[in-house]
Parts: structure tokens; C-alpha cells; sequence
């Protein structure tokens, strides 16, 4: 059964897709944001690589995949074998740790050092992980390669980074096409803005994927619940809430009208009539222009794409998961896209 999905929809919608027998696995797949797009496409999602073990908890209790394996990438790109299965996909799926490459902050501070971070808990070299990730496509050899990543990949210094990753990929024998992408643009009631890194093998000799998204933007007014509740905010930014005006949407600038100074630039302003921001995975960031609340649970779900039913250990939990996941309806219509075009599906 063709299904024509969108925003709002439940696990149980995936058991209707029919199959189109391609095959993907997919690496730094935390809560399995972009497994559902695949399987919400048709595709059979056989694995995941996942280095957080509450994280691949989680996935495995919502997604049931055959092949979990808790693993780094950096180890498992080194296995003397790997199982029969991931060595005929059709395509290997990735979304490396990006913060190193985000706009916030500068942008090349943590370049070259190691870090720890909430993945396992491991120090890690976070700017290496893109290329353990194609170093390991060059040993399992798939069809496809999916990567992606911050828009910052394509700012600045980074420019040059990119640069080194695009000449990765050849060296393995792939031609890779970078799309930035806008999540509002494909039905998303998110701006979220990210760049994907796709790639074929050579020897397919695929045509060039074209990637145009269109859609209307969803208006924060669409998928608002105010009967799911919100946590409201706390004093600090009550203050500055009581004196916004029509025209805010950070508290950063209202700050820098009232006292000169720049701070709580991470606070932005939702109002019903525009599209919800990008939700982050460090907290809670969007509050209402008419309401002194936070966006709640269902409003973040919908705003994700996740299904409805996801199950999350806590509300925390879901924001984090939720603000790190490649959101499954652009990994739905993108993997529909490759589906057609190169799998001819």
C-alpha cells in the first residue's frame, strides 16, 4: 500500500507501506530519525550503528531493527568481517556528530582536539567522524551513501573542510552531490536547514539526482495543542516576555533595545502565523508570543515528524532525541526521490 505521508502520523502506519525491497543501514542513528523516512518510503531499514547505549535503547524499543549493533564507528570500520547483509546494501545512511560545524559559536574552536560529548560519553575527534563514516562505506561498498549535516558545512572556513570530504568520497569510487535543504520547504512544520551528502558508486554511472521541494510552509497555528500543556517559562525570561512587542521574535533583541546588551539569544518568539524554528537538542527555546509557555511535547512531535506514538523515557529525553534527529519526513521524501531516480522504484 502507497502511503502519502506528512507530519502527523503513528508507527503503526508503517506496518500499511509496501516494501521496495532496498536495503539501508544506518550509522549515528540515535533515536532513528531518519530510519523511519526510509521506512515510511518502503525501504527495509536491517541496522543501525549506534555509539549511546540509552539512545540505541530507545531505538531498538520503537523500531525493532535486525542488526543493532553498539558500536563506535571508528572501531567498527576496522572489523575483520561484517554480517552478509551490509555487504550488499543498497544504501549506508549517516548523520556524524555536527556540533563542531554549527553556526553557533565559532565554528572551528573544537577542530582537532578531542571532545567529550553526550554520545557514550566518549572523547572523540567530532570533525574526524565524517570520515570514518566514508571510510567505512569504502569497505562495505554500498549502492548509495546518505550523509548530513549542519548548513554550516557550507559557510566560512568549513567551505574547505567540505572541500576534503567531497575528495574522500572520490577516492573510494563515488560521486557525491551536496543539497541544502529546508525542512519547511518539504512539508516540515520546522525551519530546519541542513545539507546532505549524497553519493552513488561509480561503476552505476547514475544520472544527476534532482532534489526540488516546494511545498507550502505549516504555520506554528497548525499543529498548536494547547490542551498538551507547556511547561511555562521561568522568571528570567518572564520579565522581558511582559514587554515584547508585535514585531519580536528573539529575546536577544528585545534585551539589546532595553539595556544595550546582548544575551538570552538563544530565546526566540513563536508566533501562531509563522513556522516553528529549529528545535535544539540542549533545551527548550521557543515560547509562544501570546502565551508565556514553551512549546509543548505534541507541538515538538509534530514539528519533528516523529510519529505520534514514538515511546521516549521522559519529556527531557524526547526534546534531546528529537532536537539531535534527522527529522523522518525529510528523509521520507528525499529517499523517495532516490528511489525513483536511481532505483528506477
Amino acid at each position: 500500500m502507497a502511503l502519502n505521508f506528512n507530519y502527523e502520523w503513528n508507527l503503526s502506519d508503517l506496518k500499511k507501506v509496501k516494501s521496495n525491497n532496498l536495503k539501508v543501514f544506518s550509522c549515528f542513528s540515535g533515536s532513528g530519525g531518519s530510519t523511519m523516512g526510509y521506512k515510511m518510503a518502503g525501504y527495509n531499514t536491517i541496522g543501525c550503528l549506534e555509539i549511546d547505549p540509552e539512545m540505541l535503547k530507545t531505538y531498538v524499543s520503537n523500531l525493532n531493527p535486525k542488526l543493532p549493533i553498539l558500536d563506535s564507528i571508528q572501531t567498527f570500520k576496522t572489523k575483520s568481517s561484517y554480517p552478509e547483509e551490509l555487504l550488499n546494501l543498497d544504501i549506508l545512511d549517516g548523520s556524524p556528530p555536527c556540533s563542531v560545524f554549527s553556526t553557533c559559536g565559532k565554528l572551528d574552536k573544537k577542530w582537532g582536539s578531542e571532545h567529550k560529548f553526550r554520545e557514550g560519553q566518549v572523547s572523540q575527534r567530532l570533525d574526524n567522524l565524517f570520515f570514518d563514516f566514508i571510510d567505512l562505506g569504502g569497505r562495505l561498498r554500498p549502492k548509495v551513501m546518505v550523509a548530513e549535516n549542519v548548513s554550516g558545512m557550507l559557510k566560512g572556513k568549513v567551505k574547505g573542510f567540505t572541500k576534503e570530504i567531497i575528495n574522500a568520497y572520490k577516492k573510494i569510487g563515488y560521486t557525491v552531490q551536496l543539497f541544502r535543504l529546508n525542512g519547511a520547504d518539504m512539508g516540515l512544520p520546522q525551519k530546519r536547514v541542513r545539507v546532505f551528502f549524497i553519493a552513488f558508486r561509480d561503476d552505476l554511472n547514475f544520472p544527476k539526482l534532482k532534489l526540488n521541494f516546494n511545498e507550502p510552509w505549516v504555520a506554528f497555528r497548525k499543529i498548536r495543542s494547547n490542551k498538551d500543556g507547556g511547561r511555562e517559562i521561568p522568571g528570567f525570561l518572564l520579565k522581558w516576555w511582559k514587554i515584547r512587542k508585535p514585531t519580536d521574535k528573539f529575546f536577544g533583541a528585545m534585551l539589546k533595545r532595553e539595556t544595550g546588551k546582548s544575551s538570552l539569544f538563544n530565546y526566540s518568539i513563536l508566533h501562531d502565523n509563522e513556522v516553528m524554528r529549529t528545535i535544539v537538542a540542549s533545551n527548550e527555546n521557543q515560547v509562544l508570543y501570546d502565551t508565556p509557555r514553551y512549546i509543548n511535547l505534541k507541538e515538538m512531535t509534530l514539528g519533528s515528524s516523529f510519529p505520534l506514538d514514538y515511546k521516549f523515557k521522559s519529556d527531557k529525553h524526547a526534546n534531546y532525541c528529537m532536537g539531535m534527529s534527522v527529522p523522518p519526513l525529510m528523509v521520507y521524501k528525499i529517499s523517495e526521490q532516490i528511489a525513483k531516480q536511481w532505483f528506477r522504484m
